[in-house]
């Protein structure tokens, strides 16, 4: 084996070796995906490069008299390979809708116009039969959801469901491209935690059983647990030492709700700058964030896209998408979108109060009343955000805080300047065991916390947006919800 010093290593001081690498040369060619395969340019007949093997599952299949046709696909994309079997001992194996193949053969030119390529089979390895009797998505069937979420295991297969898993891929690796091109640093938040940030009292308390078999309970870490709501306090204590932070990180809400707005398990993309003094260069970013990810997104996986405006979004979806990325998004003051609704009041079931929070179709209301564009509300009333978001000194009734409102979803972000006054936190931090949980929080601002300033983004609520899924539940690969954790 031959070793060879890395290009570009340290310099050492002293007598210490430089560091070496040992190169292995690797002969052994990866396979190549349906998506690599359609996209690549079309090999010269014969070449190496022709022959080809590819592994995935039978989708469409089709017989004539001395020919089958199927379609492999192998989740990589949304179009499949066309497999043509023209051998007789191969279209005399158990080919059927959903089993796990591999195909080796040469790949030629299709006189088909919607696909470049072809694979002609010469070989073909039944890797798992799938049983198309007893499997419940059938062939050329197209289900309504709640029917693939009583098989989650299975829905993953559903043209539908592996396109927005990809687009959650795709989406997942925009947001973390976009915070590191601006300098922020991931940081992992924790799951367990000994506070409900956002003071709903709708958390999932943590206990373990103890090891006698009396099937008992105890607080396992002497005190009472929870599985997080939000990161966000832990987030700004990193921004004290590293100022940009941002996580992509699981929440969890026991909320005792079966609406298609509700999950008991969801995602939340959060960040926190510190050194932050303006509400408006948060909003900036709100807005920087979600155009610039939906852009990457649409150039990345633009086949997925146009999958759900035509078979998942409403009509006219993608102009709502279109129009976000062209325009300024508008804002509006609580205070000024409380006089638009009491303008309307006759057209809500639950007209708005002052010092109330907007309900979702007080919400639509307004974002529909400024264009159809997303819309910031900002400097909500004290009673309607979290005991952290800054107090406005030019009205101490109201915060220096922000929602941003999208058509069809309602709420996409909620952010605010956070409250860096000790003494203000400490007292709206609460007393005895309460304050002693929240402690850690309120020093921040005595051992050298600057101002900060934050916002979290329901990642699920960003891709029925993007995409026009109407359930939240059929934005997430395997949707928890009251009554439901089946696997």
């Amino acid at each position: 084996m031959n070793c060879a010093l890395a290009k570009g290593a340290c310099n050492f001081v002293g007598k210490a070796a430089p560091l070496r690498f040992c190169i292995r040369n690797l002969s052994v060619r990866a396979r190549r995906s349906v998506q690599q395969i359609l996209t690549d340019a079309t090999p010269a007949a014969g070449s190496e490069d022709a022959r080809i093997t590819s592994e995935g599952w039978i989708k469409a299949i089709r017989k004539t008299k001395k020919t089958t046709f199927f379609h492999l696909e192998d989740g990589s994309s949304i179009q499949g390979l066309q497999v043509v079997v023209a051998d007789d001992n191969l279209r005399n194996l158990p080919l059927t809708f959903g089993s796990a193949v591999s195909v080796t053969g040469n790949l030629v030119a299709s006189p088909a116009a919607r696909q470049s390529v072809e694979l002609v089979a010469e070989s073909i390895k039944i890797v798992q039969e799938n049983d198309h009797l007893a499997y419940p998505f059938k062939i050329k069937e197209t289900h309504q959801p709640e029917v693939y979420r009583e098989h989650l295991h299975l829905r993953p297969r559903a043209e539908r469901f592996a396109s927005m898993m990809r687009m959650r891929s795709a989406a997942t690796i925009a947001i973390h491209e976009f915070f590191q091109e601006k300098g922020f640093v991931l940081v992992h938040t924790p799951i367990l935690t000994g506070n409900d940030c956002e003071g709903g009292g709708e958390a999932f308390h943590v206990q373990s059983e103890k090891g006698d078999g009396k099937k008992k309970t105890e607080e396992f870490f002497g005190r009472p647990t929870v599985l997080t709501v939000s990161g966000q306090l832990h987030l700004e204590a990193a921004a004290c030492a590293l100022k940009r932070v941002y996580n992509v990180n699981p929440a969890f809400r026991a909320e005792r709700q079966l609406s298609r707005r509700h999950l008991s398990e969801f995602w939340m993309v959060e960040a926190e700058v510190a050194f932050i003094d303006e509400l408006d260069h948060l909003l900036q970013l709100m807005e920087s964030l979600l155009k610039d990810i939906t852009r990457n997104v649409l150039k990345k996986a633009p086949a997925d896209f146009a999958f759900h405006m035509a078979n998942v979004a409403e009509e006219n979806h993608e102009t709502k998408i279109v129009n976000m990325l062209e325009n300024e998004f508008r804002r509006v003051t609580y205070g000024d979108a409380l006089q638009i609704l009491n303008q309307h009041r006759e057209r809500f079931h639950n007209p708005p109060k002052d010092g109330d929070n907007l309900h979702r179709d007080h919400e639509l209301f307004l974002v529909e009343h400024f264009g159809n564009l997303p819309l910031f509300i900002t400097h909500f009333p004290v009673t309607c955000k979290p005991f952290y978001a800054r107090i406005d000194d030019a009205n101490p009734f109201h915060t220096l805080s922000a929602d941003l409102i999208v058509p069809d979803v309602g709420e996409l972000f909620g952010g605010s300047l956070r409250e860096h006054r000790y003494d203000v936190i400490a007292s709206k931090c609460g007393s005895g065991t309460e304050f002693e949980a929240l402690k850690w929080y309120a020093d921040l601002r005595r051992f050298g916390g600057p101002p900060c300033g934050g916002f979290g983004m329901g990642f699920e609520r960003y891709l029925q947006y993007l995409l026009g899924i109407s359930s939240i539940k059929d934005a997430i690969p395997f949707p928890r919800w009251l009554g439901h954790c089946d696997m």
